[in-house]
């Protein structure tokens, strides 16, 4: 009798759904924050009141700050980015996620993203 053989990843992941969470970004709260660096450390304190999803993207904006390692600043939110790699068969693959970007009409694969809710911010 041979012993069980493992599934394959393929066939691992067959029965996994395509999307793992959707969450309505309309009951999504945020707050803006005053972040504050120094060569010392990176300080960041929440102002304001809460913003839905819609409000924070009103507010987001690109900045430049002419010393990275001194600056004062006010951000619409708080966001969170990772590269997830996967090591298989003695390679690396980035796990992505597919948005669709109904503003700019197109579909495009990004890193695993979010924004830190209002109630996590001030941990």
């Amino acid at each position: 009798m041979m012993p069980p053989t493992r599934p394959t990843p393929s066939q691992e992941g067959a029965d996994m759904p395509r999307t793992l969470i959707r969450k309505n970004p309309s009951n999504f709260k945020t707050l803006p924050l005053h972040v504050e660096a120094t060569p010392e450390g990176l300080s960041y304190q929440s102002v304001g009141m809460p913003l839905n999803f819609a409000q924070t993207l009103q507010r987001r904006k690109p900045v430049e700050v002419a010393d990275p390692e001194r600056f004062a600043l006010e951000l619409a939110n708080l966001g969170v980015s990772v590269r997830l790699t996967l090591h298989w068969q003695n390679k690396d693959y980035w796990v992505l996620v597919r948005q669709r970007r109904q503003d700019r009409g197109d579909v495009v694969l990004k890193l695993i993203s979010g924004y830190v809710p209002a109630h996590e911010l001030n941990l």
